[in-house]
């Protein structure tokens, strides 16, 4: 599409969009800092419900400071906009979060990244800063922390924090309310080429010191019987902590405004949840406890295969096999309107995309077909089916597939992959009901144009609630 000339919201919006009132657009944009001439918006922080509650501070040279050791990494930021390549955000007037002028931001750390970024149709605005690099495994020196971004797919977005935690997935976000993305509420679990955090940085909080908080109650892994009051017990510390609060699944469950913290979560349903307590202060500085996994009840059922690491196709151009058996899952062979099967690294499927998340293949589903899969729930309840995902880079005619999550024939909704990267994200089905006993669950692509489009799937799991 052709990128709107005039002023970044102007008042003929209405009839430029065939009488679209703006409205309708879910990301209203501000200008901020200096940005490739054309790019320089972003979405509003009030539009994002989110409030800074930190700074942090950058090297401006890549010289490492310490005399000795590896250069700085830099911290790149680029733009995208309407217009620059196709994106279903933009180009698809029935996707969530549709907005034709919409602008996207992201923060690459060094030149691979970079480059990476480019090659998608982002352009470079500039080097925010130089950070020491993630080659330190411990902080380089006294008070630094970890340089955190999640990406937020459903606004197309990247934001940057100070984290704590270890490598890997372990950036536990100072602000869980933005612990959002395809599975909305998630704990916060997002990574961006393989890792979700980008060097070594002082953070600033304004002059004031964050919390620290620990749950202490549950403990992980720990099971209980339906209908249970579980305890939850926590200890924070710091300058003016006004409350601690408890979440369960992203959701908010209990909250303590005096120590020591504690509360009773009665009458717990049968379910898996992720528990973590959040320490506030007046000054909206939070802290975020390391979760608790704990399973109320009868634990979900197990879906054999679930990484689709058998049958073993090795990596390459070759490894990928259309409807395998002994596998599982029952596959569509290769037909007519595409198939369904087993794809490695590599492949002439996923050359474009990152590794498999989990393991080393994936799953696919390429145009209208399905793979299923019957299992035995132990007892009655509601759950959910999540599934990292990612749409093929190759052959999408910029067009996103949505895979239907079918419970014994009947809708758990939908999932519509997406990332700027290609990488894979967290999905998550509706919730749905079964009784105690065997039932079929069913992804469906769906693919009313006719392309070559594919989905990928890796660790399809059963949750509840």
């Amino acid at each position: 599409m052709t990128w709107y000339s005039g002023p970044p919201v102007p008042n003929s919006f209405a009839d430029t969009l065939q009488m679209t009132p703006v409205t309708d657009y879910v990301l209203p944009y501000t200008s901020v800092g200096s940005l490739v001439p054309g790019y320089g918006q972003f979405p509003s922080i009030y539009t994002l419900y989110v409030y800074p509650r930190s700074s942090v501070s950058v090297y401006v040279s890549h010289v490492n400071p310490l005399g000795t050791g590896p250069d700085l990494t830099p911290i790149y930021r680029l733009s995208w906009r309407c217009g620059d390549s196709a994106k279903v955000i933009c180009d698809n007037p029935g996707a969530p979060g549709y907005n034709p002028f919409h602008i996207s931001h992201l923060y690459a750390a060094g030149d691979t990244e970079k480059a990476n970024a480019l090659a998608t149709g982002y352009k470079l605005d500039g080097i925010e800063g130089y950070v020491f690099p993630k080659s330190y495994g411990s902080a380089p020196q006294s008070g630094m922390v970890r340089l955190c971004r999640l990406y937020d797919s459903t606004r197309d977005e990247e934001i940057l924090f100070p984290g704590t935690g270890g490598s890997g997935n372990k950036c536990y976000p100072p602000f869980p309310s933005y612990t959002v993305g395809a599975a909305g509420g998630s704990y916060y679990s997002s990574t961006i080429y393989s890792t979700d955090w980008m060097g070594w940085v002082y953070a600033n909080y304004n002059g004031a010191t964050p919390p620290t908080v620990n749950l202490t109650s549950p403990v992980n892994n720990a099971t209980f019987s339906a209908g249970s009051n579980i305890s939850l017990t926590a200890t924070a510390s710091g300058s003016g902590v006004n409350n601690v609060k408890w979440y369960a699944n992203g959701i908010q469950i209990a909250s303590d405004n005096t120590s020591p913290y504690s509360k009773t979560w009665s009458s717990v349903p049968a379910g898996t949840y992720t528990v973590y307590a959040v320490a506030n202060t007046g000054s909206e500085l939070s802290a975020t406890s390391a979760p608790a996994n704990i399973t109320v009840g009868s634990a979900p059922p197990v879906l054999g295969n679930n990484g689709f690491e058998t049958p073993s196709v090795g990596s390459g151009p070759s490894a990928y096999v259309y409807g395998p058996t002994g596998a599982s899952w029952i596959f569509t062979p290769a037909g007519g309107s595409g198939g369904s099967g087993v794809s490695g690294n590599g492949s002439n499927f996923t050359i474009g995309n990152l590794n498999a998340p989990y393991g080393q293949q994936v799953g696919f589903i390429q145009g209208a077909t399905t793979i299923s899969q019957t299992v035995n729930f132990a007892g009655a309840g509601s759950y959910h089916l999540t599934t990292y995902a990612a749409q093929r880079s190759s052959n999408q005619n910029g067009i996103a597939m949505t895979v239907n999550v079918l419970v014994d024939g009947i809708s758990a909704g939908a999932m519509t992959p997406y990332d700027p990267y290609y990488q894979y994200q967290l999905n998550s089905s509706s919730a749905f009901s079964v009784t105690a006993g065997s039932h079929t669950i069913t992804l469906q692509g769906v693919n009313p144009n006719g392309y070559d489009l594919t989905v990928f799937f890796d660790n399809v799991l059963i949750t509840s609630p």
